[in-house]
């Protein structure tokens, strides 16, 4: 193919007004936090100390958080992972809807 020898190929795609970022810096915000937020409440668990008879400190339900907390993780990751494509698909539409209508 001709278009893989030419160095300025990817270049006049860039330049092209008509082709657009697929993920726009507020969608990449959002994927971002959502990432963040089983991180930071897996590290919060993680950071409970197991409950010390001697000392009574800690907490005798360290193992359960951990699998309630993992749950919630898996959860949250197949059902809302699933429903980024649609949401980011909707809001790209309704964007492209807006600027139509200008």
């Amino acid at each position: 193919d001709d278009d893989d020898d030419d160095p300025n190929a990817n270049s006049m795609l860039l330049n092209n007004p008509t082709v657009r970022a697929y993920l726009d810096r507020r969608i990449q915000t959002f994927l971002l936090l959502a990432g963040i937020r089983g991180a930071v409440s897996f590290a919060l668990v993680e950071n409970i100390p197991v409950y010390d008879v001697v000392r009574k400190t800690g907490s005798q339900f360290k193992a359960e958080l951990k699998a309630m907390t993992s749950a919630s993780i898996v959860f949250t990751v197949f059902v809302f992972g699933a429903l980024t494509y649609v949401l980011i698909n909707k809001e790209q539409q309704l964007s492209t809807e807006n600027n139509n209508n200008r």
